[in-house]
C-alpha cells in the first residue's frame, strides 16, 4: 500500500514538472564584460517604442539590442577606466 502511494506521488510530481510553466521568464541574451542584457530589458524597450510609434519596423528588436549592448559597453569601459 505504501509503495503504491509513493509510486502515485512520484508519477504526479513528474507530471507536474512536465506540464508546468513553459513560458520564458528571464533569459540572458547578451553580455559585455560583466554587464548582462536580459530579455525583459529588450522587451521593455520594445514596448515603449511600440506605444509611441504606430509602425514599428521589423528589425526594431535588433536595433534595440544593438543600442543596449552599446550602452553596456560604455558602462563596462567606464568601470574599467575608474579603477
Amino acid at each position: 500500500m505504501i509503495k503504491k502511494s509513493i509510486s502515485i506521488l512520484f508519477f504526479f510530481s513528474i507530471a507536474l514538472n512536465l506540464f508546468g510553466q513553459k513560458e520564458i521568464i528571464e533569459k540572458v541574451i547578451g553580455q559585455v564584460g560583466g554587464e548582462i542584457v536580459i530579455l525583459s530589458e529588450l522587451e521593455e524597450q520594445y514596448a515603449l517604442i511600440s506605444e509611441r510609434q504606430a509602425n514599428v519596423p521589423p528589425e526594431a528588436r535588433c536595433m534595440i539590442l544593438d543600442n543596449v549592448l552599446s550602452q553596456k559597453l560604455l558602462i563596462n569601459q567606464a568601470k574599467l577606466d575608474s579603477i
